[in-house]
C-alpha cells in the first residue's frame, strides 16, 4: 500500500471518529466508549506502520503496530458482542503468538521466535476449546503436548546450514511419545494402544536409519 493511501485511510478514520463523537455528545447516537478506544488503537497501529515504512530497521514498531491494530479490532468487536473472559485471554495469547511469528517471518534466522509464538497460539486455542466445551479434562494435555511437539517438528524441517536445528528431533520425538502415552490413558481402546507403541517404534527406527546413513 502506498504511503499516500495510508494517510488517506488514517485521515478518514480520524474524521469518522470525530463525527461519531460529535453525534454522541449531542445524543444523536449513543455509542459505547469502548468503540472509541478501539478506533484509537487502530489509528495508533496505523501510525506505527507509517513510521515502520519510513525506518525499516525499527522492527519493534511493526510489532507494536500489529498489537495495537488487533487490540483495536478486538475492542470494537467486544463493544458490539459481549465476549467471555476466556475468549479475551485467547485473543491476547494469539496476538502475542502472531507477534513472535512476525519476528520469524521478517528474519528467518530468528527461529527461536517460533517456540514462544507456537506455545502462545496453542495455549490460546486450548482456552478457546475449553470455553466452548469442545474439549475438556485430560485431553487438553494431549493437545498441549502434541502441539508443542509439532513446533519442534517444524523447527527440525526448516533446519539448514545457518540454522543448526538437528537437536530439535529429540524433544520432538519425546513430546510425541509422551502425548500418545497420555492419549492411550484417556482413550482406553485399540487406537491409543496402537499409537503409543508405534511412536516408540518410529523413534527407534529413525535412530537406526540415522546410524546407517552415517
Amino acid at each position: 500500500m502506498k504511503s499516500k493511501y495510508l494517510h488517506i485511510i488514517i485521515g478518514v478514520v480520524i474524521v469518522l471518529s470525530g463525527v461519531l463523537l460529535l453525534l454522541h455528545n449531542f445524543q444523536v447516537l449513543y455509542l459505547n466508549a469502548q468503540l472509541f478506544w478501539g478506533i484509537a488503537f487502530i489509528i495508533l497501529g496505523g501510525i506505527f506502520i507509517r513510521f515502520f515504512r519510513r525506518r525499516r530497521l525499527a522492527k519493534n514498531l511493526l510489532l507494536l503496530a500489529i498489537f495495537f491494530f488487533m487490540l483495536g479490532v478486538f475492542i470494537i468487536l467486544e463493544s458490539f458482542i459481549h465476549m467471555p473472559e476466556n475468549l479475551i485471554l485467547t485473543f491476547f495469547c494469539w496476538v502475542i503468538g502472531i507477534i513472535f511469528f512476525v519476528i520469524y517471518i521478517y528474519n528467518n534466522q530468528q527461529w527461536w521466535a517460533i517456540l514462544p509464538g507456537g506455545v502462545f497460539v496453542i495455549l490460546g486455542s486450548i482456552v478457546a476449546l475449553n470455553a466452548f466445551r469442545l474439549l475438556e479434562g485430560n485431553i487438553l494435555w494431549f493437545v498441549l503436548l502434541s502441539g508443542i511437539s509439532l513446533i519442534f517438528w517444524f523447527l527440525f524441517l526448516i533446519k539448514d546450514e545457518m540454522n543448526k536445528l538437528d537437536w530439535t528431533i529429540y524433544p520432538a520425538f519425546l513430546l510425541t511419545i509422551f502425548s500418545f502415552f497420555i492419549l492411550s490413558l484417556i482413550w482406553n481402546n485399540q487406537i491409543g494402544d496402537v499409537l503409543f507403541p508405534m511412536s516408540i517404534i518410529s523413534c527407534g527406527v529413525y535412530f537406526i536409519l540415522k546410524y546407517f546413513k552415517k
